[in-house]
Parts: structure tokens; sequence; C-alpha cells
């Protein structure tokens, strides 16, 4: 039986607290039920220094980064397409939403399954290569890629709102392909 897969990326610096963000708030009230209905939750880029990082000062600067400029967005991505990767079906319906710098997840993670598809269940050490690929916009040999490592996995909705544009510093934004607002 197909069912829905629904995730969700927070916004900067947001999780789950004394007081939630839409993103919280939604998946709180989502039905998960394991067969007809699961859900997947990101909290925000900012919220947590980036986990390889050991030293209590650089983890105090990773956290700052991503809070600032967006760094960990490349980590959540592969979080999340690698929970699509062990948990989609043909047939399931996946949605995705997000707030803030989680809609451009979203919407990151929504272009990079188009021109990359979903690499099937146990392939995690290929997601880089596809990322990568996608991240240059190399469309030629991402097709074959695509059709060589991947599945189809059609987006039936993707939710965002107060979605910004791009992440990176300041003259040197970061976009990717299928991203344009």
């Amino acid at each position: 039986m197909p069912k829905n897969i629904i995730v969700c990326f927070d916004g900067t610096g947001n999780q789950f607290g004394e007081r939630n963000s839409n993103v919280v708030n939604l998946y709180r009230v989502l039905r998960r039920d394991m067969q007809s209905q699961i859900a997947y939750y990101d909290p925000g880029v900012g919220t947590m220094s980036d986990p390889e990082v050991k030293a209590p000062l650089a983890r105090k600067i990773s956290k700052y980064f991503g809070l600032a400029f967006g760094y960990g967005l490349e980590t959540n991505i592969f979080e999340a397409y690698s929970y699509l990767m062990d948990n989609y079906q043909p047939k399931d319906k996946i949605f995705l939403f997000g707030f803030s710098r989680g809609a451009y997840t979203a919407r990151v993670l929504a272009g990079f399954i188009r021109m990359s598809g979903l690499l099937e269940k146990g392939c995690q050490n290929l997601i880089p290569y596809a990322y990568r690929l996608f991240k240059n916009a190399n469309f030629k040999v991402a097709a074959q890629f695509k059709a060589t490592y991947a599945r189809r996995c059609p987006i039936e909705f993707l939710g965002v709102w107060d979605t910004v544009s791009s992440v990176g510093w300041i003259g040197k934004r970061r976009t990717f392909p299928y991203t344009a607002a």
C-alpha cells in the first residue's frame, strides 16, 4: 500500500523548544502510523554545530556559520535524501515542507531529486557523487548517473514559506539547479 512521506525542514536556528515554529507545529499534528504516513523533521541550520568538529571553539564557530551563512545545508540535504532512500517505495507520495533556509533546503532537495533521481536503498556512498553533479549543474553526466544508479521519485507537493533564494557569503551566493523561486 502506498504511503505519504512528509519531510519537514525548519528555519535558521529553529528547533523544538518553548516557542515552536510552524514547521514543528506541522510535524506535531501529522498522523504517523508507519503504514500510510511517515514523517521526518530536520532542525534548522545553525541549531547544532558540525558533529565532525571536536574542538569547543571550532564547534561554536561552525554553529555561527550555520546561523549566518547556511553552513550545514549539505549535511541536512544528505540526511533527508538518505531517509528517503531508506523509506521510499514506488507509488509513495513525497511532501516537502520548509521555512526560511529550511524552505530553501526543501527546494534544493526537490531539485536534487529531479536531476539525480533517488538512489536505491543502501547506496548512501553514492550520495556525494550525485550531489556534486547536481551542484555543478552537470546535466549530461547527471542524466547518465541517474539512468545507471537511481530510480524515478516524483515530488507530490512542495510547501514553503519565507524562503530565501540562496545561501553563502555576501557576493558569493550559492544557488542550485531547479531551485528558482
